[in-house]
């Protein structure tokens, strides 16, 4: 069985190291001659929803493009009973638990938007902005994690840390903690709670993927709250040998 992997664009760093360690090929973005032969190739569909619906596939691209909509997968979540934060589909609705809870939420003004990109954080009802989608924020101690799923199974935990060495810069807030602000993945001594690496399996059935890193955030009673799922993680180091060893057990097993 060959390996072909499908990137979200052309140049995906993620896919290339993805395809180096699995001894595979590059299916090209755009004017691509690839034909598919689904008994003989294995599509490994890297963050594409736009991708072709090959018969052999790992992540079909409308599982994908759900993934990507965050109101799209904020209604299976809610319907497939995945634990999130309280989201809200109106400024209304979400100016009411702010008036009544207090806690900050957040404004997503772009439903497809990655590494905290249009989003407007809230803390205060005169703050809300109009918006696709409302999150409350989940405040106190708390881990995040990224809890990456392959068929049903968890092959690797990450945690979201401070980079050592790093400044703290006023233009930049820890409420989205993302690269910019100075936080970073890390593998030492990661170990999330039972039930929030069930919910993030879960999250990752409830799309109709076959793997996805999972975003997560666990509170001090191990309770884990979905925030998103992504298909075209960063791949770098273990992780990369992860997804390697779990594609190709997959193959083993056909």
């Amino acid at each position: 069985m060959k390996i072909f992997i499908k990137g979200w664009k052309a140049g995906s760093s993620s896919a290339k190291e993805l395809r180096n360690a699995v001894k595979g090929k590059l299916i090209r973005v755009k004017n691509s001659r690839y034909v598919h032969n689904p008994d003989a190739h294995l599509v490994v569909n890297w963050g594409d929803s736009k991708c072709p619906e090959y018969g052999n596939i790992l992540n079909h691209p409308r599982a994908v493009a759900l993934a990507t909509d965050k109101l799209s997968a904020d209604y299976m979540f809610n319907m497939r009973g995945v634990k999130r934060p309280p989201t809200f589909h109106t400024k209304e609705e979400a100016g009411e638990y702010m008036e009544s809870v207090g806690d900050p939420i957040y404004c997503r003004t772009i439903l497809n938007g990655s590494k905290g990109a249009g989003i407007v954080i809230a803390n205060s009802v005169d703050e809300l902005v109009d918006a696709k989608l409302y999150t409350a924020g989940i405040t106190g101690e708390r881990i995040e994690y990224r809890i990456h799923v392959f068929q049903g199974k968890v092959i690797h935990q990450q945690e979201k840390k401070k980079r050592n060495g790093w400044k703290e810069n006023p233009n930049f807030s820890d409420d989205v903690r993302n690269l910019n602000g100075g936080w970073v993945f890390a593998i030492k001594d990661v170990d999330a709670s039972e039930h929030t690496k069930t919910t993030a399996i879960k999250a990752v059935e409830a799309l109709g993927l076959d793997f996805g890193g999972v975003d997560i955030v666990q509170t001090p009673d191990g309770a884990g709250y979905v925030i998103e799922v992504n298909t075209a993680c960063g791949l770098h180091g273990t992780t990369i040998d992860k997804y390697c060893e779990a594609i190709q057990a997959y193959v083993e097993g056909l």
